[in-house]
C-alpha cells in the first residue's frame, strides 16, 4: 500500500532524515537529474510514493541513482514504492546496491537482487523489504539497476527509497584516571580524596 506496515523493518528507524538533498543523483542515456529536476532524483526519498523519479537507460547505461548521507549510516533493510502509471513494465526488477565511504572507485556491493516480484499495486511500497547480510557503516550508496518486470523499455521509474539502519556506535575511548589526594586538595575534576579513582 501507500503507507508501510508498521510490523515491517523499514517502518521504523528510518535513515531519510541523513540523505543530502542536493547530492541525489539520477543517471542514465540522458542527461543525469539532480535536485532540482522534476521527476527527479529527491522526489525518490521524499517519503511520498505518489511522486517519482525517471531517467531514460540503455544497455551501456543503466540507470543509477546515487547519494550521501551527512554522516556514515548503517544500511540494514530497505525497499523501494512503484510509481503511479506504467502498468509495473518500468518498475525495477533487479538491481545492485554498493556503499563507499569516499564515493570514488572504493564502492562495495552490500546486496543484489535479481527477479523481484511485481507489486501490482501503483503509488506503493514493494510488497518486500530486503535485508542487507552484512551491514557496514558508509556515507555514500549507489544503486545500478540491471532488470525491468518487462522488458525491452528504455525508461526507469519507481517512487520511492526507503532505507533503515542505525548510526554506528560512538567509538570508546580509553578512560582518563583521575588521582586524589589524601590532604583535602581536589584534582583536576575537582575529586576529593575516598580511595575512589575516577574514570
Amino acid at each position: 500500500g501507500n503507507t508501510l506496515d508498521p510490523n515491517r523493518p523499514t517502518a521504523s528507524n528510518q535513515l531519510s532524515k541523513y540523505i543530502l538533498p542536493e547530492s541525489v543523483l539520477l543517471s542514465g542515456s540522458e542527461a543525469a537529474k539532480d535536485w532540482t529536476k522534476g521527476e527527479g532524483p529527491t522526489q525518490i526519498f521524499d517519503g511520498n510514493p505518489a511522486t517519482k523519479g525517471g531517467i531514460q537507460y540503455d544497455a551501456d547505461h543503466p540507470a543509477t541513482l546515487t547519494w550521501q548521507t551527512s554522516e556514515p549510516v548503517i544500511l540494514e533493510y530497505y525497499t523501494l514504492a512503484t510509481p503511479g502509471d506504467g502498468e509495473g513494465k518500468r518498475d525495477p526488477s533487479a538491481w545492485t546496491l554498493y556503499g563507499s565511504n569516499t564515493g570514488g572507485d572504493d564502492y562495495v556491493a552490500i546486496d543484489a537482487q535479481t527477479e523481484v516480484p511485481m507489486t501490482v499495486a501503483r503509488d506503493a511500497y514493494y510488497d518486500q523489504d530486503f535485508e542487507v547480510a552484512s551491514p557496514a557503516a558508509y556515507s555514500y550508496y549507489k544503486l545500478v539497476i540491471t532488470g525491468y518486470h518487462e522488458p525491452p523499455f528504455n525508461h526507469c521509474q519507481f517512487s520511492e527509497f526507503v532505507m533503515s539502519g542505525k548510526l554506528p556506535e560512538a567509538a570508546v575511548t580509553d578512560p582518563v584516571l583521575h588521582y586524589t589526594f589524601d590532604d583535602g586538595a581536589k584534582d583536576v575534576s575537582g575529586n576529593g580524596y575516598d580511595g575512589t579513582l575516577y574514570a
